[in-house]
């Protein structure tokens, strides 16, 4: 713990990316100026731990020295990013903001002293949980509803909120917008969980169109979104309201804010602001960190969305990230156009992670793609690099934690039709599943109840990403710690660092043209 009079910087690649985070939360939570961060004294005690941040450096450089080594390196446009969350308290254990300040010209890439936590990104399907979310807080029961995979298949305007989708142009309804699952793979009636794990386009910009956008970007800012425009250091949300492809991750959303939204769905529910500031101190007095936390959704309603993702390391888009302990998972996976971004979002119950991947132009016209990133055809998915530094991570960090269950669902709310359209077939209602069935368990997953969705109880010896669906218009394919034990409360400490001026703590780092 250092004063804000001691600025300097330490060896660690990230120092000053934390210094940077801890004056952000001092300008925009505690309403700190900078003339008063410098000269008043102020000691701060942050939540994050410095063991777990040295094994998520080392988890991303193991999995960059594989890429290299499989025959297709990170390229130098392309960057990582990613966040451990205690989900109890919103406080950020550990965090990969870049390769650090203090690399060389070539290892910076074009963001040395900006965070990758904090950057805007397209997040493609790893989205999907905001509709989702939506649909059960408005009453959808996951249990019982199936949702429409065909591909492809056209969906009403907004301003028909209440028209089903076609499944060919002549059945639509005018000014209808033509969607297909990744590969055109038509899957037919599926079940949420199916639909979840498979990442289904179509399914899910059905749903949103059923929601409505508005209230899923209403959902969003209740996680923690900024939804204002890019220009003002928001993620753009509140300006694609009324186009289904929201539902695919056509917005730009931060690593921190997915992460975040991961977090409140494993707390069942709770939203807890994301923080790096535990204590602070000026002479005698200490004050604890100020955490605005609101409910969300409510825990039997969270058990729901739980339960949809919890097959994605089973027999999903993300079976690369399944521990070896069989524990289980609540994840999604997203992957967009030319395999721009691939994201990995996973959490079990004690901690929420997730890992992005992306390039620095994000437009039409570049050229620049994580196609064949490691030499594999789908190493741009969200379902391979990603999920395989939160594995490497995982395997070394949780693997020693206490194997811990998610709620039991509860399956309340009404059976959606999704097929309604004139001769097209109704979806058959099956029986409530038991608001009393066991939560998944490590060597035998809880089973979706519909029929035609039998995953594997054990992940597979070389889990290879799928070719199921993820957005941004494609589909993918797919801590008080210093003895490396985890800590009891997720609230490590670690020394205070450098106050350099930057922006608020959740503004936008980069700010370019992004495609619809």
């Amino acid at each position: 713990m250092l004063s804000a009079q001691d600025q300097h910087t330490g060896s660690s690649p990230y120092d000053q990316y934390l210094l940077n985070m801890v004056k952000n939360e001092l300008e925009a939570t505690y309403h700190y100026t900078p003339a008063q961060i410098d000269n008043d004294g102020l000691r701060i005690t942050t939540t994050v731990s410095k063991h777990m941040m040295d094994r998520l450096y080392a988890a991303v450089n193991t999995n960059e020295k594989q890429m290299a080594e499989d025959g297709g390196a990170l390229p130098s446009y392309a960057l990582v990013g990613a966040e451990e969350q205690n989900p109890q308290t919103g406080a950020i254990i550990a965090f990969y903001g870049g390769v650090g300040a203090n690399a060389s010209a070539k290892e910076c890439h074009k963001l040395c002293e900006n965070d990758t936590v904090l950057s805007r990104e397209q997040v493609g399907s790893s989205f999907k949980p905001y509709v989702l979310a939506t649909a059960v807080q408005q009453g959808m029961n996951v249990g019982t509803t199936k949702l429409d995979g065909y591909s492809p298949l056209w969906i009403p305007p907004a301003t028909e909120p209440n028209t089903p989708a076609a499944r060919s142009q002549d059945q639509a309804a005018p000014e209808s917008a033509k969607e297909t699952n990744d590969g055109n793979e038509s899957y037919g009636p599926m079940s949420v969980a199916q639909a979840e794990a498979q990442s289904s386009n179509t399914a899910f910009t059905d749903l949103i169109h059923r929601v409505g956008t508005q209230n899923v970007v209403n959902m969003a800012k209740q996680f923690g979104v900024n939804a204002e425009p890019l220009g003002d250091g928001g993620s753009g949300l509140q300006g694609t309201v009324g186009e289904v492809g929201m539902a695919l991750g056509i917005d730009s959303l931060s690593v921190n804010e997915q992460n975040t939204m991961l977090a409140t769905l494993d707390d069942n529910g709770t939203y807890h602001a994301a923080h790096v500031i535990q204590q602070l101190t000026q002479g005698t007095v200490t004050r604890q960190a100020q955490v605005k936390s609101t409910q969300v959704l409510t825990p039997a309603q969270a058990s729901q969305v739980q339960y949809a993702m919890s097959f994605d390391t089973v027999d999903g888009t993300g079976t690369a990230a399944a521990m070896s302990d069989g524990r289980p998972i609540i994840a999604k996976t997203g992957t967009t156009d030319n395999a721009q971004s691939a994201f990995f979002i996973g959490a079990i119950p004690q901690y929420a992670l997730t890992v992005g991947i992306f390039t620095e132009n994000q437009s039409d016209k570049t050229k620049e793609s994580l196609n064949n990133l490691g030499g594999n055809v789908g190493g741009g998915f969200g379902g391979y690099w990603p999920a395989r530094i939160w594995n490497t991570f995982a395997e070394n960090e949780w693997a020693s934690t206490p194997v811990q269950q998610f709620q039991t669902p509860v399956f309340t709310g009404q059976t959606w039709n999704m097929f309604g359209a004139e001769g097209l077939p109704a979806a058959t209602p099956t029986p409530t599943p038991s608001a009393t069935q066991p939560a998944a368990q490590p060597s035998a997953p809880a089973q979706p109840s519909q029929p035609g969705f039998q995953p594997s109880t054990q992940p597979s010896a070389n889990p290879q990403p799928s070719t199921g669906n993820n957005g941004g218009g494609s589909g993918d394919g797919g801590g008080g710690v210093n003895n490396g034990q985890p800590p009891n409360n997720g609230a490590a400490l670690a020394g205070a660092a450098v106050l350099l001026p930057v922006g608020p703590m959740w503004w936008s780092r980069r700010r370019k043209r992004k495609r619809r």
